[in-house]
């Protein structure tokens, strides 16, 4: 049984960041953290689109193998104040940068008859949670922007069982410890997310989750079954 799994986040960052600026301290007490718990858990999670790399301070860094050119965009459901940054990011995304842009298909009920976000939605992919399959939205997924708080991340990390895309998150829910950027400055973190290379790596953390298998024992027949039986 695989007892971590890992995802990266994209950690915060300074303008003009280069490879040899060290990072916080806190990226750095957050990656020592880490080790402690397993060294399995620095193991970075495989990705055809980015690499990984560990510096001899026990920075994570991460850095493109081809331009990233797919998003997944991830939104806290029925939070009308997360409409607006939501359209925001959008068209950054669509229009300035030229991405593919996949949401989730209960995000489109939540803006029925917005006529600007109806010509937004047009060119946008549409994944349905629910009906899956996850494997083919993370082929074609080279990172993800998350807008919410803590709950909109937990509630991405339970839908990839297995790898996720790196993440990258901003604040606009209630509570935002996990939650790594503020959105008034969305454009400056996607452009630096968008532009890592060998000269100009991005930090990042890894974060690990327990991957458990519950298992109940049978008062009659004294043997381990499984939660359905």
């Amino acid at each position: 049984m695989k007892l971590f799994s890992s995802y990266c986040v994209v950690s915060k960052f300074l303008s003009g960041v280069s490879k040899s600026t060290p990072s916080s301290a806190v990226v750095r007490r957050s990656v020592a953290s880490i080790r402690r718990v397993s060294s399995m858990a620095l193991q970075a999670p495989p990705s055809k689109s980015c690499e990984f790399s560990t510096t001899d301070e026990g920075l994570t860094h991460m850095t493109w193998k081809r331009p990233p050119s797919r998003v997944l965009v991830i939104k806290k459901i029925r939070a009308p104040e997360v409409q607006e940054p939501f359209k925001k990011l959008v068209l950054f995304l669509r229009q300035e940068r030229k991405l593919s842009v996949t949401v989730e298909s209960r995000v489109l009920d939540e803006f029925k008859g917005d006529k600007e976000f109806a010509q937004i939605s047009e060119d946008l992919q549409i994944w349905d949670v629910d009906r899956g399959p996850v494997p083919e939205v993370v082929d074609n997924i080279d990172f993800i922007v998350c807008l919410g708080g803590d709950g909109t991340l937990l509630y991405l990390s339970s839908i990839f069982q297995e790898y996720i895309p790196p993440v990258v998150p901003f604040h606009l829910g209630s509570l935002g410890f996990l939650m790594t950027h503020a959105f008034a400055n969305f454009e400056e973190v996607l452009e630096r997310t968008l532009t890592a290379s060998a000269d100009c790596p991005l930090d990042v953390t890894p974060r690990v989750r327990l991957n458990c298998q519950l298992k109940l024992l049978s008062s009659s027949a004294k043997k381990i079954i499984s939660p359905e039986a």
